[in-house]
């Protein structure tokens, strides 16, 4: 069992790191901007990660073919995450921030095999129910859970109306782009890039939906987690007593 000496430092050592990664998340770039090879395609990206603005010059036919206009956003997208990380870490040597993250681990860890040791306990943010159909319920968030972490594609896929556009959206990044070459060909870049505007509106959309939807469980899973702890208080209690 901790000692009241062992969880003060573990709450110390807990509030440390809480503030170091507030600082990390408020050195992220605000917006980072990059470009193909040619210079004609620009990818802006917001803090997430994810892409606020795509644009194709008028006049991408000069140095593009149709075909690699695709290829092109993928490019620019990875050029913007390549410039905010670079702005990112430097804005963290600036702040010592390595250091500080090194300082407190070796104050608040060093020698500290207790913490370790102590076995975890189950969570118990929520409310403990004890009645029949809650626990229904939560055996079910808990199925829903594990099905939306298996069944959902790790992308979601946004259009444009005509279907001309296709932008898939990861894990805070954009990880494919289809563009249909015929259809761009006869567009300047204007065109273009409205269509892209608009399957990177959509596919923001479904992964909103997908994050608010795994986010409605919490309240559930929480109650969930607390009353399976009190159940396991009680069946501890119970076995003290034989």
């Amino acid at each position: 069992m901790m000692q009241p000496e062992s969880i003060k430092r573990l709450h110390e050592y807990a509030e440390s790191v809480a503030k170091l990664a507030k600082e990390l998340s408020e050195e992220t770039p605000q917006r980072s901007e990059g470009t193909d090879a040619t210079g004609w395609v620009i990818v802006v990206l917001g803090r997430d990660g994810l892409p606020a603005e795509v644009r194709v010059r008028n006049g991408w036919q000069q140095r593009l073919d149709a075909e690699q206009l695709g290829a092109a956003v993928i490019e620019s997208h990875n050029d913007a995450l390549r410039q905010a990380l670079r702005v990112w870490t430097r804005r963290l040597d600036d702040s010592r921030w390595w250091g500080r993250q090194r300082d407190v681990d070796a104050e608040h860890l060093h020698g500290s095999a207790e913490l370790y040791e102590t076995p975890p306990q189950l969570g118990t943010d929520g409310r403990a129910h004890h009645d029949f159909e809650y626990g229904e319920r939560v055996l079910k968030d808990l199925q829903d859970a594990q099905r939306l972490t298996t069944e959902v594609p790790r992308a979601v896929e946004g259009t444009d109306d005509g279907r001309h556009v296709i932008v898939r959206l990861g894990a805070g990044a954009m990880s494919s782009c289809e563009i249909e070459p015929r259809w761009a060909s006869r567009c300047d870049g204007t065109v273009i890039s409205a269509a892209l505007s608009r399957a990177l509106e959509r596919a923001k959309s479904q992964l909103e939906a997908k994050t608010d939807q795994l986010q409605g469980l919490d309240a559930h899973l929480g109650d969930g987690l607390a009353t399976l702890a009190s159940l396991a208080g009680q069946h501890r209690t119970r076995g003290d007593i034989r």
